[in-house]
C-alpha cells in the first residue's frame, strides 16, 4: 500500500500490485473499495501495474473524509492528485459506477491528457432525468429513489451533533438504514445485501465496520450531490480522441443501456462490451465473464 498526499493535508491510500510497466488506474464504486478488484485482476498481474486508490470515506481511506459539497469534483481532484504525484502517463483508466462518473469528470475538466484508454463500466454520462433524456438513474422510478434520499436526508438533519448512522437513536437508526438497504439491495439486484444492512442496525459497532457509509457527512455529501444532477458529462465528450469502451449491465436497474450507448457512439474511438448476465455490477454477476472481457479490454490498449 502506499499513500498519496492530497492539497488539503490528506493522504489517500491506494493498494498497487503487479510486475508490468504498463500503468492502469482503476476506480471504484460507491459504497465499495479498490478491494473489489482484485481477484478479477489478478490473473493479469504479470503483466500490469495496477494502481487501485480507495476513494475518501472507503477502504483503506475511509477516515479521511470528503473535502467538499461536490463529491465528484472532490474525488476528481484527489485522481488528478494521485495521477500527478506518480507520475502517470500513458496510463489505461477504469472506472465503475462513481468510479466511472469520476473518471467522466476528470475529462470534463479537461484532464484526460496521459488516458490512453478508457474502459467505463455502468453509469449514466447524466444523472438526472429531463425532458431529452430518460436515461438517468433508475430511470423511470428516478422521482421514487429521490424521495427516498430525500427521507434518509430528513432524519440525519435532526440530529446535527451526531457523526455517524450508528450513533443515531435505534429507531432513527432503523428508519435511515432501512431504505438505504433497500436502495443498494435493488440497485445491485442482491436481496441479501438488504438483509445484512437491516441485520446490521442492532449492532452499533458492526454497523460502523461493514457499512462504508456510516459516516453522516460523507453520505449527505453523496444524497446531495447526486439529488442536484449538476453534471452532463456527454458535451465534453464530443471530439473525445481517447479511445472509450463502455461495458455494460444489459439488465442493470440504475443505469438504462440507451444512456451508457450514448458515451460510445459520442466519442471519435467507441466501442461497446454487453454483460448479458449482469446488472449494475457485473464483476458480482457474472465474476469470471467480466474477468476475461476485462483482460482482453487490456490487451487490446496496453
Amino acid at each position: 500500500m502506499l499513500k498519496v498526499r492530497l492539497k488539503d493535508g490528506a493522504e489517500l491510500a491506494i493498494r498497487e500490485f503487479g510486475k508490468g510497466k504498463q500503468p492502469v488506474v482503476l476506480l471504484h464504486g460507491l459504497g465499495m473499495d479498490s478491494s473489489q478488484w482484485l481477484a478479477p485482476l489478478w490473473p493479469y498481474r504479470k503483466h500490469y501495474r495496477f494502481i487501485l486508490p480507495d476513494f475518501r470515506g472507503a477502504g483503506l481511506s475511509r477516515r479521511v473524509h470528503i473535502a467538499q459539497q461536490d463529491v465528484f469534483q472532490s474525488h476528481a481532484e484527489d485522481i488528478l492528485e494521485v495521477i500527478n504525484t506518480l507520475q502517470l502517463d500513458q496510463f489505461l483508466l477504469v472506472g465503475y459506477s462513481l468510479g466511472g462518473s469520476t473518471a467522466l469528470h476528470l475529462n470534463h475538466l479537461g484532464k484526460w491528457d496521459g488516458v490512453k484508454a478508457y474502459l467505463h463500466i455502468d453509469q449514466s454520462p447524466a444523472v438526472h432525468n429531463r425532458a431529452d433524456w430518460a436515461y438517468g438513474m433508475m430511470g423511470q422510478n428516478q422521482a421514487a429513489l429521490f424521495d427516498q434520499m430525500h427521507a434518509v436526508l430528513t432524519i440525519t438533519r435532526r440530529f446535527p451533533t451526531i457523526s455517524t448512522l450508528s450513533q443515531l437513536p435505534l429507531a432513527e437508526r432503523k428508519a435511515a438504514m432501512a431504505i438505504l438497504s433497500e436502495i443498494f439491495a435493488t440497485i445491485l439486484g442482491k436481496p441479501w445485501i438488504g438483509s445484512l444492512l437491516r441485520a446490521l442496525v442492532y449492532t452499533p459497532s458492526a454497523l460502523a465496520k461493514a457499512f462504508s457509509l456510516d459516516h453522516i457527512g460523507d453520505l449527505t455529501r453523496y444524497l446531495n450531490s447526486y439529488l442536484a444532477g449538476k453534471y452532463d458529462y456527454l458535451p465534453a465528450l464530443h471530439g473525445c480522441q481517447t479511445p472509450v469502451t463502455c461495458m455494460i449491465g444489459m439488465h442493470s436497474p440504475l443505469y438504462d443501456a440507451r444512456g451508457q450507448r450514448a458515451i460510445a457512439e459520442t466519442v471519435t474511438h467507441g466501442s461497446v462490451i454487453e454483460m448479458a448476465g449482469s446488472g449494475h455490477a457485473p464483476m458480482l454477476d457474472q465474476p469470471i465473464v467480466f474477468s476475461r472481457e476485462l483482460g482482453r479490454w487490456l490487451r487490446e490498449w496496453a
